[in-house]
């Protein structure tokens, strides 16, 4: 089968309120203009391991501050409705998670911010990546270089992801394909030039002082700009969502030669972006395609890929060779835990930023989560078709 997303040429500002929709089988009907918001939840003891025993009336959901009632909470690794919930609430007679928020994957491979030899090897971790994928995985894949191309759109067949994966090679001149004619990315582009620009950009970065620090901030900007632009196609569909981001990422403050003076920070920018990401629904799991790495300045990219999985309730996978292990950790996180969906109190569409906190009552046990989400109205527009 295959998932094509369906946006208009505004491209909705991002949301991660979604819409319940009525079912064919025989259950409660939500009203369209019902506002439900999706919060996948990950459960941890402090050893690691998953809790998978965790029940609604341990938790207490906050939304700017203000006590809300859980409308259903479910595991997700089974699909099965969790029965303790809080008096008062709704319990909803529904029959799974996954066929009522489909999961769909979204894999960036960032020639920007990668060396060229890390960007062969982090391709050949997708490409075995797509050999394991379960039946059915809805998965796109796309591409970051002088800008960010839409390698393949959502896909369930393996076979058609590997061929646009395939197109990815320094030697075939081969392009990747364009969403639509109305859609932001407006050309084709060959790997062979993605990873041009960037080894041009890593070469003049050596070089010297303010040239380094010019491409360098450029390559930051581009960057945010494209996790952006990712999140407003996201937002367009309903289900749970994920991010896995092949890269070796940045700093976020880019010091000059007087770093009191001539210094540049890009943690306010790296918030917007991750909040337009959250309210999208897009859990970012940032894989280091630079595997183990000896290099001491690595340590302050990977605490940028830490803020951005930390703000949108992923996880950073680093320090590891084996890249195709990692990327399956990331799946296995983003298919892990529960789903809670509650209806905001005095929902106003006014395009604040809603913070989410929950607290749990069981100690030891730690809870990652996306942080919130933007007051917007839905899309009605946008959405996604079943081919």
């Amino acid at each position: 089968m295959r998932w094509r997303i369906l946006c208009n040429a505004a491209l909705f500002a991002a949301t991660s309120v979604v819409q319940a929709q009525s079912s064919t089988e025989s259950v409660p009907t939500i009203r369209t203009s019902t506002q439900v918001v999706l919060v996948p939840i990950v459960a941890t003891r402090s050893n690691g391991s998953t809790v998978k025993d965790l029940r609604p009336s341990e938790l207490r959901v906050f939304d700017n501050g203000k006590s809300q009632s859980v409308l259903s909470f479910e595991r997700i690794d089974d699909g099965s409705a969790m029965p303790d919930i809080k008096p008062g609430t709704s319990n909803l007679p529904i029959s799974s998670v996954a066929n009522r928020y489909p999961h769909f994957s979204i894999i960036l491979l960032d020639a920007l911010n990668t060396a060229w030899s890390d960007q062969v090897y982090a391709r050949r971790a997708v490409e075995h990546l797509l050999d394991s994928l379960p039946p059915g995985e809805r998965t796109a894949l796309f591409a970051l270089g002088s800008r960010l191309y839409l390698l393949h759109d959502f896909s369930s067949n393996p076979e058609e992801l590997r061929a646009a994966l395939h197109k990815l090679s320094d030697s075939a001149p081969n392009h990747g394909t364009v969403p639509s004619s109305d859609s932001p990315y407006s050309a084709a582009v060959t790997y062979s030039a993605l990873a041009s620009f960037s080894n041009l950009t890593h070469a003049r970065e050596v070089a010297s002082g303010f040239e380094a620090r010019f491409y360098l901030r450029n390559r930051i900007l581009q960057t945010l700009d494209a996790l952006s632009a990712i999140a407003r196609l996201a937002k367009n569909i309903q289900g749970q969502k994920d991010l896995l981001w092949v890269t070796s990422a940045f700093p976020l403050m880019v010091h000059g030669r007087d770093d009191a003076l001539d210094s540049d920070s890009y943690y306010e920018q790296e918030q917007q972006t991750t909040r337009e990401l959250s309210s999208a629904g897009l859990r970012v799991y940032p894989i280091d395609a630079r595997g183990l790495s000896s290099n001491p300045n690595a340590v302050v990219n990977i605490a940028t890929m830490q803020r951005f999985a930390a703000d949108t309730g992923g996880e950073a996978f680093c320090n590891n060779n084996d890249l195709s292990s990692l990327m399956r950790q990331a799946l296995k996180d983003s298919r892990a835990g529960y789903l809670l969906t509650y209806t905001p109190r005095n929902f106003r569409v006014d395009g604040s930023f809603h913070t989410i906190r929950i607290r749990v009552s069981r100690s030891g046990v730690h809870l990652r989560y996306r942080p919130g989400y933007y007051a917007e109205a839905l899309p009605s527009q946008a959405h996604t078709r079943h081919e």
